[in-house]
């Protein structure tokens, strides 16, 4: 990776306590960028909290105001969108919320 480029970067980084999210994280981090992750989860996973340089929010992407302020509020360089929901028995039971939580 070539850390010039990620160094003291700001980044938003949705979806952050997945599996992605969480690796993503910890590697631009560790490149010298200023993580700020989002997910819906109350609690922060625990490789995230470890890091000075990544701030953690808990925040519903379906709550615009809280994303309008966000974005207002870091003025990001680069957006890694990884917010999904990934429980496919209930998304083939809700299709609805699949839509909506996956692609709105």
């Amino acid at each position: 990776m070539n850390t010039d480029l990620w160094n003291g970067r700001k980044v938003l980084i949705t979806g952050s306590n997945g599996y992605l999210g969480v690796e993503l994280c910890s590697t631009l981090s560790m490149a010298g960028s200023n993580v700020v992750a989002v997910d819906v989860s109350k609690e922060i996973h625990s490789l995230l909290k470890e890091s000075k340089n990544i701030q953690y929010n808990c925040l519903d992407l379906a709550n615009t105001e809280g994303v309008k302020e966000i974005l207002e509020k870091h003025r990001f360089e680069t957006c890694f969108h990884l917010a999904a929901n990934s429980d496919v028995s209930e998304m083939n039971r809700r299709p609805d919320i699949a839509f909506r939580t996956n692609v709105e």
